[in-house]
């Protein structure tokens, strides 16, 4: 065997390189990202990092370290994938092991791993290098047999590390007696909430598929919910119809809803009153005509090329709210939600309350 480099030819290889490695771990982080974002895995942040110059020269000079090469410091370049959900960490390795050629000698799942006596909450550690198939790729010859680091870990476990690492304590050992107990109790219960979260998260999965046959199946008294009004605006039910009706009074195309966005019109529907599906449903159709009318007064020979979904539900709630004649309660409404320039609601609201007058009449 020869002899291994001293610390400082390292030093000096690494300088050189350095520049290499980091855009080596951008490269990668950025490839994960695309592949992740193909794959329909959404997680909460893909990052990279190069180790400096003076972290690798600590780490060389240690007395019980000794590298012959470059190649046998497999942390040099990284990237940390954080998913929102742990049962996220088994799918993004899934990813991982497909797309890249792992190092299964230095790889290493510290989630099963944990020593008896270290506590805390641990990541899945990969040690990487480009497939055979993209080493081939211009953009990728540069990092031909170059390890990097892929960490992949939970928003949970990420939090557990980072204030495990400001506390300064990563052995149980060194934890006063006292205390050591309740680092395995907030430890565990990290633990639980990502199992629930994990519950929850498929929970609502199985609610939705629910409420999307019931109202399918026209069955009555359904809560008035998120999944339940996103249910609606994804099937043909009275609330897109007045959508319809509004764009189609200026040839508008309608946008696709948002989760943002239904949760706004949720929030104004409860507002009105309006708290299951049935009475969203009956109070779009019986107001679908009055609220085209209203809409059309008040654009007033405006002209727009799109709506947002839910322009039906804005103007059913300006045509409710102008059926109470109530100017003050109007306002509250438009202060409520923000709707409109502040010191002109009480113009808007007035000028609502006259429309509904005029369509009275008409």
């Amino acid at each position: 065997m020869s002899e291994s480099k001293e610390g400082s030819e390292l030093v000096i290889e690494y300088a050189s390189e350095n520049s290499t490695y980091k855009q080596l771990s951008s490269k990668m982080a950025d490839l994960l990202s695309q592949i992740l974002v193909r794959e329909g895995i959404v997680v909460h942040s893909t990052t990279s990092r190069c180790k400096s110059i003076e972290s690798f020269s600590r780490k060389v000079s240690k007395p019980e370290k000794s590298y012959q090469s470059l190649n046998e410091i497999t942390d040099l370049a990284g990237i940390r994938v954080t998913t929102y959900f742990a049962t996220d960490v088994d799918r993004v390795a899934e990813v991982v092991e497909r797309e890249f050629e792992i190092d299964r000698n230095n790889s290493i799942d510290k989630r099963t791993s944990i020593d008896p006596d270290r506590f805390g909450y641990q990541s899945l550690h990969y040690v990487a290098l480009l497939s055979s198939s993209r080493r081939e790729l211009i953009e990728y010859k540069t990092f031909a047999g170059k390890k990097f680091e892929i960490q992949i870990r939970s928003i949970l476990q990420h939090a557990w590390a980072e204030i495990e690492h400001d506390l300064g304590y990563k052995s149980a050992s060194g934890v006063p007696r006292g205390i050591r107990r309740r680092f395995a109790r907030v430890a565990g219960l990290l633990e639980i909430a990502d199992d629930e979260f994990c519950a929850l998260r498929e929970e609502l999965k199985g609610y939705e598929l629910e409420v999307g046959k019931k109202i399918a199946d026209n069955e009555k008294n359904i809560d008035l919910d998120l999944p339940a009004l996103k249910s609606l605006y994804s099937s043909g039910s009275a609330l897109v119809e007045l959508d319809r009706a509004i764009a189609a009074i200026v040839s508008a195309k309608l946008d696709e809803g948002t989760n943002d966005v239904y949760e706004r019109l949720l929030s104004r529907l409860l507002y009105l009153g309006i708290s299951t599906v049935s009475e969203a449903e009956q109070m779009a159709k019986q107001n679908q005509n009055s609220a085209a009318m209203f809409a059309k007064k008040w654009f007033s020979k405006k002209t727009y090329t799109r709506f947002p979904t839910g322009i039906g539900t804005l103007y059913l709630g300006y045509l409710l709210m102008a059926a109470r004649q109530d100017k003050s309660a109007f306002v509250e409404y438009l202060n409520h939600f923000r709707i409109g320039a502040e010191e002109g609601r009480e113009q808007e609201a007035e000028r609502a309350i006259k429309i509904f007058e005029e369509i009275q009449t008409s």
